[in-house]
């Protein structure tokens, strides 16, 4: 098992504190794929029980109590958007088109669900409400904007 053999998390090429993968596609350790083929984050997963178990019941396990209050990790979170920090000090947010959300891209497309709508509240947490606001004046913006600026 990958994570026996390079540990919980890994230091990628830019310095980064990562999570290791278990193959050369780039499938997360933790994620696990479901027989509809929807691939999930398992520390995610185990954070969504966790919190829904404690909503119903007053009594945790220990480990209930534990995960509950452990989410991913926010450059999981924010997945399929890539976040750098420029030598200039700025931050470069990238949206990768990853073979993992190939199904998320088709339904987000159908649905007419951007990305950054999707992927709202770790936008928020990671960068604040006025960033999220701005952003989504923008995307209006450009929505609006003649199609040889878009």
């Amino acid at each position: 098992m990958v994570i026996e053999k390079e540990g919980y998390s890994i230091v990628d090429t830019d310095g980064d504190i990562v999570t290791p993968l278990v193959s050369q596609k780039g499938e997360c350790a933790y994620s696990y794929t479901t027989s509809e083929g929807y691939t999930f984050c398992a520390i995610e997963k185990g954070y969504e029980m966790a919190l829904h178990n404690s909503k119903e019941s007053k009594e945790n396990s220990d480990i209930e109590t534990v995960i509950s209050k452990f989410r991913k990790p926010i450059s999981c979170w924010l997945f399929p958007i890539r976040v750098s920090v420029l030598s200039n000090g700025y931050i470069s947010l990238v949206l990768s088109r990853e073979h993992l959300c190939k199904e998320a891209f088709i339904k987000g497309e159908k649905e007419k669900i951007p990305v950054y709508q999707f992927l709202k509240e770790p936008i928020i947490h990671r960068f604040g409400n006025d960033f999220y606001e701005k952003l989504e004046q923008i995307a209006k913006e450009l929505k609006a904007a003649p199609k040889q600026f878009r």
